[in-house]
């Protein structure tokens, strides 16, 4: 299992699975150099680069990694415990309607249940 979690071809796999998601569900413009799994139940990724909703930076960071508290493969899920972003550099801006650059993000991330009973 440690021989194939650090193979190349499994590191580029995960890498543009990780970015085709973000893209297609999340209609979310990243950028990754590489992912790996660090066993047990950790996953970084490296080089990362987040743009906004008009193509600024938003989000730029060495290194984010996330520990895996649970997979559900049936399901095309994948839960997250901690995530820890090191030396990140986020860039926020407000336009003139007073609306942030990250609330496009942000209001991607947001369930569309809202339903509170």
């Amino acid at each position: 299992m440690v021989i194939i979690s650090n193979s190349a071809f499994l590191q580029s796999f995960l890498t543009k699975q990780t970015i085709a998601f973000f893209a297609r569900h999340y209609d979310i413009e990243l950028t990754v150099d590489n992912v790996y799994v660090k066993l047990p139940n950790t996953i970084v990724l490296n080089d990362i680069c987040m743009m906004d909703s008009i193509g600024d930076t938003l989000i730029v960071s060495q290194e984010i990694s996330a520990n895996i508290s649970a997979i559900k493969i049936w399901d095309n899920q994948l839960y997250l415990d901690k995530i820890l972003i090191n030396e990140p550099l986020i860039n926020v801006c407000v336009d003139t309607n007073g609306v942030a650059n990250y609330e496009y993000i942000l209001n991607k991330f947001t369930s569309e249940d809202t339903d509170t009973t």
